[in-house]
C-alpha cells in the first residue's frame, strides 16, 4: 500500500523502525516534512518535499496520508491540510492524525499487522482529536457585537447539567484515543455555578492533556476558594480573551492569578469581531472550510458532536431571525456501535453544508451591544 506519513521530524527515526517490524516491508512510501536541512531522497523509506508528494499525489502514487500529530501544532496543521487542498488531495486519502503512543499501543497486540489491520484499528478509535471544546454555558456577561457563538442571542442562556456531560465526555473517551486539547468554554464558562465537578471530571477522562478554561476574565477575581483549589489541583489553564472591558483591570487579573499559582496565557486579542455569514449558500464549501479559523475546533454538547462552534448554535439563529441555516452534527446516541471512529472523523475532516453559507470574514472594531443584536451583524454578504 502506498502509504505517506507527513511530519515526524523528532520521531521518524523510532517511528520507522516501528512501522518497518510490524507492517509489511512496501507499506511505507515516503515520509515528507517542510524541513529542507531533512529532506534525504535516499533513506529508506526516503524523506520528501512536499513538491515531491504533490507530483506523487498527481501521478496517484498516494493511497493514505497520515499527519503524526506529536510534531505537529494548530498552525502547521492547518496549513498542512490548506497545502492539501491545494494539491486536490480528496480528504478520504488522509488516513488519520496520530501520536506516536498510539501506534505503540495499537501495534502491541502481535508480532505483524497488514495495512487493512492498521486502517481498521482507525476505524474503531479515532487515533486524535487535535481539540475539542465544550459550551457548559450559553449566555455571557458580556454581549459582544457579532458573537460567533450567538452568545448575545440566546433567550434563556441554559448551562449544561454535570449528568449530561458526563455522558458526553465518556463517549469521547471511549471512540477517541486522545484529545490534543481539551477546553471548557461558553458564553462564559465562569458563570457556571458547578464548574469545580466539570474540570473535576475533564481531568479524570483525559489525564494527559492539556485543560483549559477559555474566559473573558471578567469573573476571575470572583472565583471561589474551592474554584481556584480544583484549578490548580486539576493542572488547568485560565485562557484569556481579553476584550476591551478587561483591559482597565486587566493587571490585577493577571496578578491574582500568579498569586493563586494558576496557570495562565491570552487566548486572543479581541480588537476585533468579523460577520461571516453568506445567507445566499453559495460560497465554495472547501475554501470556506479551508479559510475558517475553526477549521480545527470540533465541539461537543448535550448529545451531539458539532463541525464548529457556529454550527453548534445555528438553530438559535434561524429561530431568532426567521432563516434556515443548515444545522449538522453527529448524534451520539444514533451511532451503530462498530466503526465509530471512521464516521467520526469522516465528520470532522469533510466540509459541511453550513460551510455553503459561511465566507470570508469582515473585521470591525470589538463593540457591546446597546439595542437587540440585528441580522445583519453577522452577514458578509447577502
Amino acid at each position: 500500500m502506498n502509504l505517506v506519513i507527513w511530519n515526524c521530524n523528532s520521531l521518524q527515526e523510532k517511528l520507522c523502525a516501528l512501522l518497518m517490524r510490524k507492517l509489511p516491508a512496501d507499506t511505507v512510501t515516503c515520509f515528507v516534512t517542510n524541513d529542507r536541512n531533512a529532506l534525504n531522497d535516499y533513506g529508506n523509506p526516503p524523506t520528501l518535499s512536499v513538491g515531491a508528494l504533490k507530483l506523487l499525489v498527481k501521478n496517484s502514487f498516494v493511497y493514505k496520508i497520515i499527519i503524526l500529530a506529536d510534531d505537529t501544532d494548530a498552525a502547521q496543521y492547518r496549513e498542512i491540510l490548506r497545502q492539501f487542498f491545494a494539491m486536490g488531495v480528496d480528504w478520504w486519502r488522509i488516513l488519520f492524525y496520530a501520536e506516536f503512543k498510539w501506534f505503540e499501543e495499537m501495534l502491541s497486540d502481535k508480532e505483524n499487522y497488514s495495512f487493512n489491520d492498521l486502517i481498521d484499528l482507525a476505524k474503531e478509535k479515532v487515533p486524535m482529536m487535535y481539540s475539542l471544546e465544550y459550551e457548559i454555558v450559553e449566555r455571557c456577561n458580556l454581549n459582544c457585537k457579532r458573537c460567533n457563538h450567538f452568545s448575545n442571542i440566546f433567550n434563556d442562556g441554559k448551562i449544561t447539567d454535570y449528568e449530561t456531560f458526563c455522558k458526553d465526555i465518556d463517549f469521547v473517551r471511549q471512540n477517541v484515543y486522545n484529545i490534543k486539547h481539551f477546553k471548557l468554554l461558553g458564553g462564559e464558562p465562569l458563570m457556571h455555578p458547578d464548574l469545580a465537578r466539570f474540570i473535576e471530571y475533564s481531568r479524570q477522562s483525559f489525564p494527559n492533556s492539556p485543560i483549559s478554561i477559555i474566559t473573558n476574565g471578567l469573573l476571575v477575581l470572583k472565583m471561589s476558594d474551592e474554584l481556584i483549589n480544583t484549578i490548580k489541583k486539576c493542572n488547568v489553564i485560565i485562557e484569556i480573551s481579553l476584550y476591551p472591558p478587561l483591559r482597565e483591570n486587566f493587571h490585577q487579573v493577571i496578578g491574582f492569578l500568579m498569586f493563586c499559582g494558576i496557570q495562565h496565557k491570552i487566548f486572543r486579542y479581541g480588537d476585533e469581531f468579523g460577520s461571516f455569514l453568506n445567507l445566499n449558500g453559495d460560497s465554495n464549501q472547501k475554501w470556506a472550510m479551508m479559510q475558517c479559523y475553526a477549521q480545527i475546533c470540533p465541539a461537543i454538547k448535550n448529545g451531539k458532536i458539532f463541525r464548529c462552534t457556529t454550527v453548534m448554535n445555528v438553530d438559535v439563529f434561524n429561530r431568532k431571525y426567521n432563516t434556515n441555516l443548515p444545522p449538522s452534527y453527529l448524534n451520539i446516541n444514533e451511532l451503530p456501535q462498530n466503526g465509530v471512529g471512521e464516521i467520526l472523523a469522516n465528520y470532522l475532516t469533510d466540509p459541511i453544508e453550513m460551510c455553503r453559507f459561511c465566507d470570508k470574514f469582515k473585521n470591525f472594531p470589538w463593540e457591546q451591544i446597546k439595542n437587540d443584536a440585528k441580522m445583519e451583524d453577522w452577514v458578509s454578504r447577502n
